[in-house]
């Protein structure tokens, strides 16, 4: 909780400061993928998917790349990023019946 609401504010930071939103996701994501590929290196992960879950994962990359874009981008237009936070917690509600 305490990381996430740490990296909104930091977005909102980078936002006001003009990076734009791609630039951000870029660097982040970039960075993220290093650091869990060292992650699965290190404990020597093991990697077991068929085409079906690679699927599934490229949907699931389709979502968070859009979902992100678009959240950086609220954060931006947004006076208070808490606003942008409360509503894309809103998410929780549509789990919730979608796992129904």
């Amino acid at each position: 909780m305490v990381l996430f609401a740490g990296m909104i504010l930091i977005f909102k930071k980078l936002t006001v400061e003009k990076v734009q939103a791609e630039v951000i996701l870029m660097f982040l994501f970039g960075f993220a993928f290093l650091f869990y590929l060292t992650q699965v290196l290190v404990t020597k992960t093991s990697i077991k998917l068929n085409a079906f879950l690679i699927i599934l994962l490229i949907l699931t990359a389709i979502f968070s790349y859009i979902a992100n874009l678009l959240e950086v981008r609220s954060i931006n237009t947004s006076p208070n990023p808490a606003f942008v936070t409360a509503i894309f917690g809103l998410h929780t509600i549509l789990v919730a019946i979608g796992s129904y």
